[in-house]
């Protein structure tokens, strides 16, 4: 089979797939130049620390100030190179991070923290290959650092190295034995290497460390479904146990809908998922989308991913409405969906990666549906 051909198909198949974890950019605070020159006085430390603080508080102001001044005085300064990438990733301009995170690891190849942040910054813009390098290097300046191996993981897998991803999985659990992430990326790896029973155990294990992370759920699902020894009963039992641990506390702030009750009006209907591009769930949906008649309903779309293609410019141009929606803020996602007055809600993702499931416990439409 051509190579192109390969690559469309694995796209397909893993797009909607277990979704691994990987950690978060950090900030570095740094305590020496990396030519091991002059020491940083306590007040630098000081000042550092107090624009980081303030960064993690919601308030990146003075951290973009502070690396400004310093890459105003010193362009050679890892610190703000460092930090302003991380900025710059933040607010999405990759390309501005990369070429901050480059500089920098010019000047100081073996800094960890810029290692890290590299690969997860590939991570995000799901350049696979150039994220497993940065990882990589990431473990070999530092092998005693989680992240490095939990990115590594991550990479591997979404290339298919599946032995790769479950070794740096276990290595990430050598250093924590408690990281659910960690247990989430070899559960996966297990998982695509037809090891379901083992990769079971995992998962159920990770949401007994940490119940409140959603996405093992959803992984424990994919997997009980491709077991053939796995009753139904358990994947209603997992679904229930997500139901009990992320609807429950959150019924109490559902709002009273406001949609007008008058019965010539068009219809909302509003399709939430993350894969309104090239994938599986397409071929199913967007002929939907093409010919549901627009006198009787308008249609709403929310995409909880943050990328795109051809076929999410097709899906724009057969929506009334098209929204991209943050996954990391249910509770605004479900306000946007009530405001939008949608009068049917229609999940295309069920627990598969990325869903909008967190946003429909607090009950955003009148009438709530799991589709595919």
């Amino acid at each position: 089979m051509p190579k192109s051909i390969q690559d469309k198909l694995r796209k397909v198949q893993t797009s909607g797939a277990a979704k691994p974890a990987k950690k978060a950019a950090s900030p570095a605070l740094g305590s020496k130049s990396p030519n091991g020159g002059r020491v940083i006085s306590q007040d630098e430390v000081n000042e550092r620390s107090s624009a980081i603080k303030a960064w993690q508080g919601g308030d990146p102001k003075p951290l973009e100030d502070l690396c400004q001044r310093m890459l105003a005085a010193d362009p050679n300064s890892v610190f703000a190179l460092t930090n302003q990438g991380l900025l710059y990733a933040r607010n999405g301009d990759h390309v501005a991070a990369e070429q901050r995170y480059l500089r920098g690891l010019e000047i100081a190849p073996n800094d960890f923290t810029l290692n890290a942040n590299m690969a997860k910054l590939m991570l995000d813009r799901r350049n696979w290959e150039r994220a497993a390098k940065f990882s990589g290097l990431a473990t070999e300046v530092n092998p005693g650092q989680e992240v490095g191996w939990l990115n590594l993981s991550y990479a591997n897998f979404m290339l298919g190295r599946l032995r790769e991803a479950e070794a740096a999985a276990r290595q990430a659990l050598k250093i924590n034995a408690k990281s659910d992430a960690a247990m989430n990326n070899l559960a996966n790896a297990l998982k695509d290497q037809g090891k379901l029973h083992d990769a079971i155990g995992v998962y159920k294990e990770a949401i007994k460390l940490n119940p409140n992370n959603t996405m093992l759920y959803t992984n424990l699902c994919l997997a009980a479904l491709y077991d053939a020894d796995t009753p139904v009963s358990d994947i209603v039992d997992t679904a229930k146990a997500f139901a009990r641990q992320f609807e429950a506390p959150v019924v109490s702030k559902r709002i009273p809908h406001r949609n007008t009750a008058l019965p010539n009006r068009r219809l909302r209907i509003g399709f939430i998922s993350p894969d309104f591009t090239i994938h599986a769930v397409m071929y199913f949906a967007e002929s939907v989308l093409y010919r549901l008649p627009r006198q009787d309903f308008e249609v709403y779309c929310y995409y909880t991913y943050a990328g795109g293609d051809y076929v999410t410019e097709r899906v724009k141009s057969l929506a009334d409405k098209f929204r991209y929606v943050s996954i990391a803020h249910p509770e605004r996602t479900a306000h946007q969906i009530q405001d939008d007055e949608i009068d049917i809600l229609i999940d295309v993702a069920g627990h598969t990666a990325k869903n909008g499931l967190q946003a429909m416990c607090y009950k955003p439409a009148p009438v709530q549906v799991t589709w595919l």
